[in-house]
């Protein structure tokens, strides 16, 4: 059975950006036009609402409702763009690490690879709905117990540890199939074809690697995220004062301008670009090193 290294993957994505420096500013252009834009159209409507809100308007006031119902509109836009960016972003990623020589427009395309890719994460996403829904049943069972022996005069603290351990349970078993799964969209994407039960077979015994590796990644991006929106709220509070932005968030975002809107947009796209190029690289990577016959995933 093939090892995994955790460092040889941790080091795929860099890889993949040091490589493909251009490919890399294209994703995440690509990110700000799928990502960033579309969420544009709602900042009218979020500000309006929050307006409403600060003037002493309630969640179900007239001109919050309003609000709401109009950003509501550009939902189904926003889901779409999220949907292609979720489809040709990864998708690029995956070719970048799985079949280099197949470049095209910076690894860019919609074909037969993204298209399986894409049904392996409806279905994975479909699963994982109906696993919480069955998981939280009892649950919620539990928790209701105890709510009528609270209300009864009685002691829940027995029910509410048991409630504790059954989410704690959840959380583990769902974090463990998301795992073993995990590897479902690159294998639907390299090998052309629907894979799922696949990916269960390829990651056993492999679970625990993958989870450190995940577990390294997660606190990368999370510190990368805390170092830029501290800058970002360190340059909001050298303009604005913190009332002022609750008490007037349009006139709080006309005063910080076009340039910091516009560095805003930039960050996140280079974040969420990163972010895509190191998560998808490092499980390409992986992929690439459990495959029994590293010679097809380049076939």
């Amino acid at each position: 059975m093939n090892r995994i290294s955790g460092r040889q993957a941790l080091s795929a994505g860099f890889g993949v950006i040091a490589r493909e420096p251009a490919a890399f500013l294209v994703w995440c252009v690509v990110c700000f036009a799928l990502g960033v834009v579309p969420q544009m159209l709602t900042i009218g409507p979020t500000l309006a609402m929050l307006g409403a809100m600060a003037d002493g308007g309630g969640a179900s006031s007239p001109e919050v409702l309003a609000a709401q119902a109009q950003a509501m509109r550009y939902q189904p836009i926003i889901y779409l763009c999220s949907l292609a960016a979720v489809v040709l972003v990864p998708g690029a990623i995956f070719r970048a690490v799985l079949f280099p020589e197949d470049r095209g427009i910076m690894y860019l395309r919609v074909g037969a690879r993204e298209l399986w890719m894409a049904l392996i994460v409806i279905v994975l996403f479909v699963m994982y709905f109906i696993a919480i829904f069955v998981g939280m049943i009892p649950f919620l069972i539990v928790v209701g117990m105890a709510g009528f022996m609270a209300r009864d005069g009685g002691s829940p603290l027995g029910l509410g540890l048991l409630a504790a351990v059954l989410m704690l349970a959840l959380i583990g078993v769902l974090l463990w199939g998301l795992l073993r799964f995990s590897l479902a969209p690159v294998m639907a994407f390299a090998e052309k074809t629907f894979r799922l039960t696949e990916s269960w077979s390829l990651t056993r015994g492999h679970a625990g690697k993958m989870l450190l590796v995940a577990v390294a990644l997660t606190v990368l991006t999370l510190l990368v995220e805390v170092v830029i929106f501290g800058v970002f709220f360190a340059w909001a509070g050298s303009v604005v004062s913190l009332p002022a932005l609750t008490a007037d968030p349009q006139g709080a975002l006309t005063t910080l301008g076009v340039p910091f809107l516009t560095a805003a947009g930039i960050a996140f796209s280079l974040l969420s670009g990163a972010a895509y190029t190191v998560w998808g690289a490092t499980w390409a990577d992986i992929y690439r090193q459990l495959a029994v016959k590293p010679s097809d995933v380049f076939a």
